[in-house]
Parts: structure tokens; sequence; C-alpha cells
């Protein structure tokens, strides 16, 4: 018998013009409303435990149904889902400059990557398949440029800092992640996704703010978006800018 407090989540696939979607579905026993959201590597479904387990393809007739009319409103909001063509001589657009991009077999279990003179070069285990292949190569391409501009991140961490709060923190992370943009530890250690090195520099500059403003408040109140709109009053414009925009921010 299902505990009553039990969230089940079921995971499922939807080919919807020409795009592959992947699905996760919650069905939660304390939600009384149906929902439908699109993440950064899914789309979030969420019903009533009651209305799944009696109508379960009711609901996701709906879900479908609210997908397809997303799409012809809002298609840039799936392009994530488009599957990416990695290959030489791709071109990879930073805020530290381009790069173009270098794959070579190996024959070694593990993969590599570095940067030199303007190529990102990515050596991949010939052993990975097409979709392991395809996971692989972001992270690699996250992992070079941080080991090559780690410095020049931090040093614009700071100078943003010194012309804002003059605000004490300790490490800087830099981490290929998709659920978030940036977090900041109770423990004042600031924590920021990689993909933003693709966003424009305004863009970057606020989120940069934003993190270093919760070294003050750890929340979302009216004083943190007042201390983050003293340093720049113009911040809702390159919010909305990520919210929009963001999802298309892959390497």
């Amino acid at each position: 018998m299902m505990r009553k407090s039990q969230i089940d989540v079921f995971c499922r696939e939807w080919a919807v013009d020409g795009l592959v979607i992947p699905i996760r579905v919650y069905s939660e026993p304390k939600r009384n409303n149906w929902r439908v959201s699109i993440a950064s590597q899914s789309v979030i479904m969420r019903f009533p435990s009651r209305e799944w387990h009696k109508a379960s393809s009711t609901c996701l007739e709906w879900g479908q149904t609210w997908l397809k009319l997303q799409m012809i409103r809002s298609p840039h909001l799936f392009s994530r889902f488009k599957e990416k063509k990695y290959f030489s001589g791709k071109v990879i657009f930073t805020c530290f400059g381009y790069y173009e991009l270098r794959l070579q077999d190996s024959a070694k279990s593990g993969s590599q990557s570095s940067i030199r003179h303007g190529l990102i070069i990515l050596n991949l285990s010939n052993s990975m398949d097409a979709t392991t292949r395809n996971r692989t190569v972001p992270m690699l391409i996250s992992k070079a440029l941080v080991n090559h501009h780690r410095q020049d991140f931090c040093e614009l961490v700071s100078q943003i800092n010194q012309e804002t709060f003059q605000f004490r923190y300790n490490k800087i992370m830099l981490k290929y992640t998709h659920h978030m943009w940036g977090s900041c530890s109770f423990r004042r250690n600031l924590n920021f996704s990689t993909r933003l090195f693709m966003a424009p520099d305004p863009v970057i500059r606020y989120l940069i703010i934003h993190e270093l403003a919760h070294l003050q408040y750890y929340d979302h109140s009216r004083r943190f978006w007042s201390l983050v709109r003293r340093a720049m009053p113009e911040y809702t414009i390159w919010n909305r800018w990520l919210r929009e925009q963001g999802p298309m921010l892959q390497f």
C-alpha cells in the first residue's frame, strides 16, 4: 500500500516535432493542481496522486497538449532538447574570446581536454559510444575553460566586488551545472555555472552581483533585491534575458 506522503516519479520520452523530450512525472499526494514546467534537461509534470492513479492517460494528454502549445508560442524554449553536434572546426564563443574545437580519438580509457593556440583540444576515448561522447564533450569543454581562465574569472569577481559591495568571501567554485546559475554558501563560498562563460557581459555582471549580494542576505527578500538594484539599477533587464535566453547557453 502506498504511503500517504510518498511521491512517485515516472520517466518517459516524447517525440514531438522531431525532438525527443525527456519527461519526468511526479505524482504528489499533497498537490491540488496540475502543473508543467520546462527545466534545463527535461519537462517536469506534477499531478495530484489521486487524479494520476485514477486517469493517468488524461493527465498525460493534457501535458502533451500544453507542450505543443508552448512550442508554437515560445519555440526557443525547446532548443535545449536539440541534439548538439560536435566536430573539429566548430567555434565556441565565450566571454574570454572564441575558440576552435579540435576532437581527437584516443586509445586511452579516459578523456582529456586542454587549450592551446586558440584551440580547445579534446582527446576522446574511442571506447565511448555516441551518447556518452555527446554527454562528455560539453563537460570537457567546461573543464578546459576553467583550467585556462579560472584566474581571469576570479579577478572579474574581485573587481566587481570592489566596485560595489566590498564584501568578504572565501572560495570561488566553477562547475558545469544546469540546475542553477550560481549560489552562495553559509561558509561564504561563491559557486557559478560555467555556462555563464557564454553569456553577454552585462548578464555575467548581474549574476556576480546577485551572488555577492547573498553574502549580505541569504534570501530573496526586498532587502536583497534593493541591494542588487543599488549595485545594478537595470538588473531586471538581464534577469529577464537569463530566464528567456539562458536555456540556450549550452557548450
